[in-house]
C-alpha cells in the first residue's frame, strides 16, 4: 500500500476534535498498537514522535510547520512485522487538517 497524503477541511480521524479538552491521551489498545487523541498537541511533545518522525511533519496545504497532533496510531502486526499509522494534524496558520496513513506491507 505504502503511503497516503490528503488535505481536509475537517477532521477524519477524530471527529469529537471539536469538543476535545485534553491536548492527548491514549486510548486502550493492544499490546502491539498505540492511538492517541486529542485537542492537539505539538508534534515535539507527542508519545509517538520518534516512531511516526512528527518533527518533520508540516501542513500539507500551505506547508507550515506550526501544526498540533490531534491523532496519532501505531499498530505493528505481531506475526510479520509489518508497521501500519494514521496521523492526523491541524494547522495553526491555515486551519485545515493534513491527513498521513502508512502500510508497510507492500
Amino acid at each position: 500500500m505504502g503511503s497516503t497524503r490528503r488535505v481536509l477541511s475537517t477532521s477524519y480521524f477524530h471527529p469529537s476534535y471539536q469538543s476535545d479538552e485534553q491536548p492527548c491521551y491514549k486510548v486502550d489498545t493492544e499490546m502491539f498498537s498505540w492511538e492517541y487523541y486529542g485537542s492537539g498537541i505539538a508534534p515535539s511533545e507527542h508519545p509517538l514522535k520518534d516512531e511516526l518522525g512528527l518533527e518533520r511533519r508540516s501542513c500539507l496545504n500551505c506547508e507550515s510547520h506550526h501544526i498540533l497532533v490531534i491523532y496519532a496510531q501505531r499498530t505493528i502486526h505481531p506475526m510479520s512485522g509489518d508497521e501500519y499509522y494514521d496521523l492526523e494534524v491541524v494547522c495553526q496558520d491555515c486551519g485545515k487538517f493534513s491527513v498521513y496513513a502508512f502500510a508497510d506491507n507492500d
